[in-house]
């Protein structure tokens, strides 16, 4: 899943112009772990503009990591997206820009596979691709232009 997110993410940018500069992991999917892969990036000498990552925790702590430790202006200087609107993420100390998915789609989905795939043994699985929804918050901000002509 996190690898078609990220896929996903690649070739949006590649769409309209843009490229990956350089990617870090985050060993686990936590508030920690986001608040150090962000040091990471955000130290070497060629510091990314945006950070997307794979969850709103990790999002979080590289928001707080950002602000608080190295006095980066968010969204004007560095643009921070998360994945799965928790709860926490729309909290007036963070109003994180983040990407949603459709759950009871996806569960909708999911029992029906499954469904089918009970009635029917032998059958292709299928594979459903379902779109989440950008919640946009003051976490980031509309990507400078990578050429003169677009908007």
């Amino acid at each position: 899943t996190n690898r078609d997110r990220e896929t996903g993410f690649v070739d949006r940018l590649q769409e309209r112009g843009h490229s990956l500069s350089f990617r870090e992991s985050a060993e686990d999917y936590n508030y920690e772990q986001g608040y150090e892969a962000a040091q990471r990036l955000l130290q070497r000498d060629d510091p990314p503009d945006a950070i997307f990552c794979a969850n709103d925790l990790i999002a979080m702590g590289a928001l707080d990591l950002a602000r608080y430790k190295l006095g980066i202006k968010i969204p004007e200087e560095l643009s921070i997206i998360g994945f799965d609107d928790i709860p926490s993420a729309a909290w007036p100390g963070f109003e994180l820009t983040t990407v949603k998915q459709p759950v009871k789609s996806l569960v909708d989905n999911t029992l029906q596979i499954l469904m089918n795939a009970i009635k029917t043994p032998n059958s292709e699985v299928s594979e459903v691709v379902i779109s989440p929804s950008l919640i946009w918050r003051n976490s980031s901000r509309k990507a400078k232009s990578s050429s003169p002509s677009s908007d």
